[in-house]
């Protein structure tokens, strides 16, 4: 399914291009190009009804500030290579990954309710919230804003995993977590060595109660200036 636009907000919720929570699209993919290009104006894509697709990509000129909202429901995701795009926001999926590294110059916030977050491409934001089962960056993550990162899972296993590093200087990093760990090396939150966070602040919250260890493995060459 491709989506082409020319044209941009109108007033309140008169988005650029909408499903106004009712309509959805069933797909293996999503296309959406914008062509509108005046700087200062608004284009929003508000996909916000219980889509079902498989991969997600677009293009979207340089100028206005582009934002995208779009929810898949419980289908796994993949998503491509975003530009021009300042805030994009997945509210609920199944398994997200990605296919391509993006910038965004706002907010990112990926979120699955009901399984896996695997960043294994570059990304960059102004303040980026991944919420997933089990959360793994496996790729550069760049951001000038607040990270929060939440594992849900209560399983025994890597609930956050951090094999790539997390860049947020002079910024604030949360892990959160609710499960505890698995055999051998399977923490908790784990950096397996590999992985480094550059922050102001790091925060680490564990709601786990039950017996078991919850081990915060946090083992690379972190530059973190509180923790």
């Amino acid at each position: 399914v491709t989506l082409s636009v020319a044209g941009r907000d109108g007033a309140g919720v008169n988005f650029a291009i909408t499903e106004a929570g009712t309509g959805a699209i069933t797909a293996g993919s999503l296309v959406v190009n914008s062509t509108y290009s005046t700087a200062g104006d608004t284009v929003t894509t508000n996909l916000n009804g219980a889509n079902a697709v498989g991969a997600f990509s677009g293009t979207w000129a340089a100028g206005p500030n582009n934002d995208i909202v779009f929810n898949n429901g419980t289908t796994a995701l993949a998503l491509g290579t975003f530009t021009n795009i300042r805030n994009f926001t997945v509210p609920n999926a199944g398994a997200i990954t990605t296919t391509g590294g993006s910038t965004f110059t706002g907010a990112l916030s990926l979120t699955s309710a009901t399984s896996t977050v695997n960043l294994s491409n570059a990304m960059t934001a102004a303040g980026v919230t991944l919420n997933g089962t089990n959360v793994t960056v496996g790729a550069l993550l760049t951001s000038t804003g607040a990270v929060g990162i939440t594992s849900t899972s209560t399983a025994a296993g890597i609930g956050i995993n951090l094999p790539a590093n997390i860049s947020a200087a002079g910024q604030t990093v949360t892990l959160n977590v609710a499960g505890r760990d698995g055999a051998g090396v399977n923490f908790a939150i784990t950096e397996a060595g590999t992985g480094a966070i550059t922050a102001g602040s790091l925060v680490v919250n564990s709601t786990f109660a039950g017996a078991g260890t919850v081990t915060t493995n946090l083992n690379a060459a972190n530059a973190v200036g509180a923790f």
